[in-house]
């Protein structure tokens, strides 16, 4: 009798055990397991997105959710617009993926992870006869420039023709005075430091003749980038800028 009351006491510690061990089992594998529809909406990032193999075209650029909806604000100029985003809770993170398309461009698939305020993330630019493009973006340690005050003689040179002009960095606005004649004036520049080089960019807009957009980066004096003009109608002209400081 005693031990047949022990055997079946051994037994319901056992079946215990086995209870115990369960939910906890059950217990991690939520916690671990990614959660889905976590709403990003509202959130907005400042990120660098840089293409791989090459920091020098680094670009800053504002990633933002809203009503479901992913964008990249820079990417516009190529035609690529807002997409539906899916986000998932996986421990203390959160990722998300969406996939941008452009009518003549191709798609752009993002996957970044957000651990709190901190953005970091993969892109692969893909179109049809042109290699995947892969980039990374963030928007960790991001050390900001001052360029006001600055002025540079540069060359514009496209496949047929090169001007020069003096540009210049004035009160947060960049100015390059040749485009004024084709209904563009100056606009807020963004600075940053990569790798120890300055690099800026800019945004200039015309109801009429599209959209310019600059970028390059300043070391040691000299100045080089790139002049991107995009507009309906019109085959996108790219100039190379080269120039040094006055």
């Amino acid at each position: 009798m005693q031990t047949t009351t022990v055997l079946q006491f051994r037994a319901y510690k056992c079946g215990l055990l086995i209870m115990l061990t369960t939910f906890t089992a059950f217990l991690f594998s939520c916690s671990g397991t990614a959660q889905d529809d976590v709403q990003l909406d509202g959130r907005a990032f400042t990120v660098l997105t840089i293409p791989n193999g090459n920091p020098a075209e680094a670009a800053m650029e504002s990633i933002t959710f809203k009503e479901g909806r992913f964008d990249n604000d820079n990417c516009h100029l190529w035609g690529f617009g807002d997409a539906p985003y899916k986000a998932s809770r996986e421990g203390n993170s959160i990722v998300f993926t969406a996939t941008t398309t452009s009518p003549k461009e191709g798609s752009m698939m993002w996957k970044g992870t957000i651990i709190d305020e901190t953005l970091h993330g993969t892109m692969t630019w893909s179109k049809e006869g042109q290699a995947d493009l892969n980039y990374t973006f963030s928007n960790g340690q991001i050390e900001l420039a001052d360029l006001n005050g600055k002025s540079f003689d540069v060359q514009f040179t496209d496949a047929d023709t090169t001007t020069t002009e003096t540009i210049t960095f004035t009160d947060g606005y960049f100015e390059s005075p040749g485009c004024y004649a084709w209904g563009f004036s100056r606009a807020p520049y963004d600075a940053y430091i990569l790798d120890g080089v300055t690099h800026f960019q800019s945004l200039y807009t015309s109801e009429q003749e599209g959209k310019m957009f600059f970028y390059g980066v300043i070391q040691s004096g000299m100045l080089s980038g790139t002049q991107f003009w995009t507009k309906e109608g019109q085959a996108d002209i790219y100039y190379q800028m080269r120039g040094e400081e006055r």
